[in-house]
């Protein structure tokens, strides 16, 4: 991630707030069901060994019911790999499939699949926290388990945060979002591939590029 005094002057949080509802595009079509003739899935390449997933980009069941989209966070993991070559993985058209709940499906089985031919060293699995919520971002890691224990990790990641003006940021709180749950993407990765990995919790104040450009830019 890049400070947003440098975001600002590489390029202006309008014009990253124009590509962002640009990208959007394909995955609000449809109420956020994505085309019904897209891809399920998206996934671009990169060399740096961070993938970046968003299972949560369009609308998907769960126990019944349809879970609303995380929005913006499709749009954010597309931007992230343009911007800094880390691979990226979204979940574009609704299915019977909930990425981040079920136990296994098609997008676990091609991120396995994309973690361990890019070699990855990390893998971020991004998320929308709601309006209602007292954080800005919540960073879950099952309470350093799919870190491998590593706490400066973990701590160094807030630390960035911090660094970059966000001061309301939860690590591991259980009713925040701790990615505890063993079908979590996090806890999944970590599991069968050893590899580590966090979830980020955003809070939609931060994925509203429209009516808070300044906010979205400052995230990137």
């Amino acid at each position: 991630m890049i400070s947003s005094a440098k975001v600002q002057s590489i390029e202006p949080s309008q014009e990253l707030a124009r590509q962002a509802l640009e990208l959007e595009a394909q995955f609000s079509l449809n109420h956020y069901e994505g085309s019904s003739h897209g891809p399920e899935i998206i996934r671009t390449k990169g060399k740096l060994p961070v993938v970046i997933s968003s299972p949560h980009a369009v609308s998907h069941p769960r126990e019944g019911r349809l879970k609303l989209a995380d929005t913006f966070t499709g749009a954010l993991a597309l931007q992230l790999s343009q911007r800094t070559g880390a691979p990226a993985i979204i979940h574009s058209r609704t299915s019977e499939e909930d990425p981040n709940f079920d136990e296994n499906g098609t997008y676990k089985q091609l991120l396995t699949e994309i973690v361990i031919a890019s070699r990855a060293r990390f893998v971020i699995d991004l998320h929308g926290l709601g309006r209602s919520q007292p954080f800005q971002l919540v960073i879950g890691t099952a309470h350093g388990r799919s870190i491998d224990g590593q706490f400066a990790w973990r701590q160094s990641f807030a630390d960035l945060l911090f660094n970059n003006g966000f001061n309301r940021v939860g690590i591991d709180i259980p009713e925040y979002y701790d990615a505890a749950r063993p079908t979590t993407i996090t806890s999944f990765i970590w599991r069968t591939t050893g590899v580590p990995a966090l979830q980020l919790e955003i809070h939609k104040h931060f994925r509203a590029p429209s009516a808070r450009p300044h906010n979205y830019a400052k995230l990137i």
